[in-house]
């Protein structure tokens, strides 16, 4: 059961903590950089904490994260699980948030990597207001080490502008989104109160965006924006996204939901 707990904020004079969750699969070629980019925005401003489920890798992911782990310099808990497959990912990320303790929430792909000072613009806007339930970033699309633009395109990062998220929510329900989680700080006492995604459903963030603003628009709460490149989306062959076949049952499942 899910404990619905009243929404509290964390004063500006108490350290946050932000739980970092992270989803692996296979990701041998790109792990150790994703996770030594958690470890390198270590900050006296706030605690890191580092929560990641392996869905049975087989390629020597595993092995890195265990000596990873091994060497942390923060809090790190290592989940490891027999492969279930893209129907587990929304399983997978529920259950790490509800594992999480931090009084923030932010998201990392496995194959992708955080951007020095990733929390601190964000950090800075939510604990200005208690009314900010999620903020929002930009990142850098990235394909064998070139940079390739940014992953949130203007007609997007002009919806993120406007706090209300009321149009933001309105293109999350009318096409196939371009709305990246990696580069979201979400209040975690917001998230605990109900499933923040289907796990039912294999589409994880564009569920998770519909959920989430939703909720937000409902309750009159706010979302912010900070213009600054957070993440490195690494873009590869198996890439889940450039699979077409499961990328069309996503987009069937979230239309006809």
């Amino acid at each position: 059961a899910i404990n619905r707990m009243p929404f509290m904020s964390t004063h500006i004079s108490e350290v946050a903590k932000i739980s970092v969750l992270v989803l692996s699969y296979n990701h041998n070629e790109y792990i150790e950089r994703c996770i030594e980019s958690v470890f390198n925005n270590k900050s006296t401003s706030f605690n890191l904490e580092l929560i990641v489920i392996d869905d049975g890798s087989s390629d020597g992911t595993v092995e890195k994260l265990i000596r990873l782990k091994k060497n942390t310099p923060i809090e790190f808990h290592l989940y490891l699980k027999k492969h279930e497959g893209v129907t587990a990912i929304a399983k997978n990320l529920n259950e790490m948030v509800q594992r999480s303790t931090g009084d923030y929430i932010s998201f990392l792909a496995s194959d992708d990597e955080y951007l020095p000072l990733r929390f601190d613009s964000q950090l800075k806007m939510m604990q200005s207001s208690n009314n900010y339930i999620a903020v929002y970033g930009n990142g850098l699309n990235r394909f064998n080490g070139e940079e390739l633009g940014r992953v949130h395109p203007r007609s997007v990062v002009n919806l993120f502008t406007e706090s209300s998220g009321k149009s933001l929510l309105n293109y999350i329900t009318h096409q196939v989104p371009k709305v990246f989680i990696q580069s979201i700080l979400v209040r975690s006492v917001f998230l605990k109160q109900d499933a923040a995604f289907d796990d039912d459903l294999i589409a994880d963030d564009w569920v998770f965006n519909i959920k989430l603003l939703k909720r937000i628009v409902c309750s009159e709460m706010k979302i912010g924006y900070v213009d600054e490149d957070l993440f490195y989306r690494n873009m590869h062959n198996s890439n889940t996204s450039l699979n077409k076949i499961v990328h069309f049952k996503r987009v069937r499942q979230v239309a006809e939901r």
